[in-house]
């Protein structure tokens, strides 16, 4: 949804940052998301490492930990996930140049989900 209204939006002025938060369902269960996107010239790893960091410490997470991942959605080496109390709990990086195409955009886009009811 958030790639679709960047999409929507090229016209707009740069930097472009959306956030959304609702429920989900996965499979046969209900969940909670949060989810951003952030897209200009310069848009980062760095950016939504920043921000998924923020959300942890804001939501007093313990136990964090930063891992590498490896999701085709996103730039190999520019992905990581984040962990809470053992937990996988999100996942965040550069969009991989590919999707950014498939949505008809053209800077990089930097993007983070995390899973509310994992944490």
């Amino acid at each position: 949804g958030l790639l679709a209204t960047l999409r929507a939006s090229k016209h707009r002025e740069l930097p472009q940052k959306l956030f959304e938060s609702g429920d989900v369902v996965v499979g046969h269960a209900n969940g909670r998301r949060c989810a951003a996107v952030s897209t200009h010239p310069l848009a980062s790893f760095t950016e939504m490492k920043s921000l998924v960091l923020a959300f942890a410490r804001d939501l007093a997470l313990e136990n964090v930990a930063i891992a590498g991942d490896d999701s085709p959605s996103f730039i190999p080496g520019r992905c990581a996930s984040l962990t809470a109390g053992g937990r996988k709990a999100g996942i965040f990086g550069e969009l991989h140049p590919e999707a950014i195409t498939n949505f008809g955009l053209q800077n990089p886009v930097a993007a983070m989900e995390l899973d509310l009811t994992k944490i």
